[in-house]
């Protein structure tokens, strides 16, 4: 999960796309040109027609006039129908009003849902698909480097915004995730929070989420954080997603690709030096990815 090394990315197939955009081949029938043109084409033939008739009757004798007449208001009558039936297949949206406009739900809203008990173990899906066979499959892309593709998915990536979590605007990821060891103002805390480095923050955790150390949450206990690490990071996952357009942004353009860390040093988040890792932040993006396709975030 700490991008320092130069790794490179082992990507296999095509490279991912955003997927396409229909509105291109939206159609123009509702709009006030394709109405317009439909009335002139439907019409235009039947009033230059009774223009015809009209001067016909006029140069034409007089037992012709009548026929005439009959021509120019069969015409009239079908120009105002064919115009009718024309207007009446042109649909405009109605506005609705306050009341007739459903409820968005807030941000907030959708945080809350995103992180009820157990949501964060949707990404079990995709590690049970996925795992131990993630590495033999064509299409899958990684992510890990600093200046590489979707570096943005890593922990480390900081946002033009903080994300912003309970309340407290955060740098990075790493900084909340490394930080939820730790009680809420207390000098660990404070010092991971303010650290500028993500990298320097996770070490700093690690050199002091420890048993004797007051600050720490679990009693700093490995075992018992463990239970809690895959919540936490979910959590900060869903907030990242509504607070980092970058991040948001560069999953939903991976398609339907396989995610990996390709991390050689982590064998929880990554995949490890030999490709057996679990891999579960990357399983963790697929998951978030699917949410906000299905609005959910």
């Amino acid at each position: 999960m700490n991008p320092t090394h130069s790794h490179p990315i082992t990507s296999t197939g095509t490279s991912p796309h955003a997927p396409p955009d229909d509105s291109k081949n939206a159609t123009s029938s509702g709009s006030w040109k394709g109405f317009l043109v439909k009335v002139i084409k439907t019409a235009l033939p039947l009033v230059l027609g009774c223009l015809g008739a009209a001067a016909f009757s006029v140069a034409a004798p007089a037992g012709w006039a009548f026929w005439a007449g009959a021509c120019i208001l069969t015409g009239l009558v079908t120009t105002l129908y064919l115009g009718y039936r024309a207007l009446s297949e042109y649909k405009i949206d109605k506005i609705p009003t306050a009341s007739q406009t459903p409820p968005t739900p807030s941000a907030q809203n959708l945080l809350s849902a995103a992180n009820k008990s157990g949501k964060h173990q949707a990404y079990q899906i995709y590690k049970n698909q996925y795992h131990p066979t993630l590495m033999s499959i064509p299409d899958k892309t990684g992510f890990y480097d600093k200046g590489q593709p979707l570096y943005s998915l890593t922990n480390y990536h900081k946002g033009q915004n903080p994300i912003t979590i309970d309340g407290v605007g955060w740098p990075t990821a790493e900084h909340y995730f490394q930080c939820a060891k730790f009680k809420v103002g207390s000098s660990s805390w404070s010092t991971i929070k303010n650290n500028p480095s993500p990298d320097h923050a996770r070490v700093h955790a690690g050199n002091h989420f420890k048993p004797h150390n007051p600050d720490c949450l679990h009693g700093g206990n490995g075992h018992a954080w463990g239970a809690e690490k895959d919540r936490v990071m979910w959590k900060t996952l869903t907030h990242k997603a509504v607070d980092d357009l970058q991040y948001r942004t560069e999953l939903i353009g991976t398609g339907n690709s396989v995610l990996f860390e390709n991390s050689p040093v982590d064998y929880y988040w990554g995949i490890g030096q030999n490709g057996s890792g679990q891999n579960t932040l990357g399983y963790m993006h697929m998951a978030i990815r699917d949410m906000i396709r299905r609005g959910e975030l």
